[in-house]
């Protein structure tokens, strides 16, 4: 359980990280700081829903959507931070610069939107039955949507295409991998509990 728990929250890292790579020093530890609060976010859940989890249910939508203003507040004033110590470093590959990130409230709403997007359809998972499967690519979804959001909330509508790119070369591989690494890791959606839910659920139709 602990290392399910540390991989997560790891995992969910270095996927943050790698949507960045290409900016080491700015879009990298950005994708970073997300993707582990995020991490943190789907534990708190976890924690707060043990006792759902055993009787084969998932969490209340109150707990999923208050946790995910939490942790993404929590990774808004983290990025703020790290934006005051690098003192919002420059970089540029190839001529074209990273998106900025905004300071104050406007990157506190981009976190927030990020992490209850994500969290709201990372926990269709335990809805889904036969299509659990398809969880990594709803939480891409919510990435790609967040992503074109922020780029619209951020410079308006004047090029749509534009945002669109945007979301899906940074949103869009974020969130699937985030949803990915979920898939495989988190402690408390194995595939072998997913299935006793599955058959468990089956008996209770066969049933009634």
């Amino acid at each position: 359980m602990r290392n399910r728990m540390i991989s997560l929250v790891a995992g969910s890292a270095a996927v943050g990280w790698a949507s960045g790579a290409l900016y080491p020093h700015t879009m990298a530890p950005r994708g970073a700081l997300l993707g582990a609060s995020l991490a943190l976010g789907t534990l708190l859940i976890n924690a707060v829903s043990a006792r759902h989890y055993r009787e084969g249910e998932g969490p209340s939508w109150r707990t999923v959507f208050t946790t995910a203003v939490f942790v993404g507040l929590l990774a808004g004033c983290a990025i703020m931070l790290y934006q005051s110590l690098t003192f919002n470093r420059y970089e540029s590959v190839l001529g074209f610069a990273p998106e900025p990130t905004p300071r104050g409230w406007p990157v506190l709403c981009v976190c927030v939107g990020y992490s209850v997007a994500m969290h709201a359809l990372y926990n269709f998972r335990w809805r889904l039955h036969v299509l659990v499967y398809l969880t990594p690519w709803l939480v891409a979804v919510g990435g790609l949507g967040t992503a074109v959001a922020r780029d619209f909330y951020l410079h308006g509508l004047d090029d749509p295409a534009s945002s669109l790119l945007i979301g899906l070369g940074t949103g869009l591989p974020f969130a699937l991998g985030w949803g990915l690494v979920g898939a495989f890791v988190d402690p408390a959606f194995t595939l072998a509990r997913w299935r006793k839910l599955v058959a468990r659920r089956h008996a209770l139709v066969i049933v009634e």
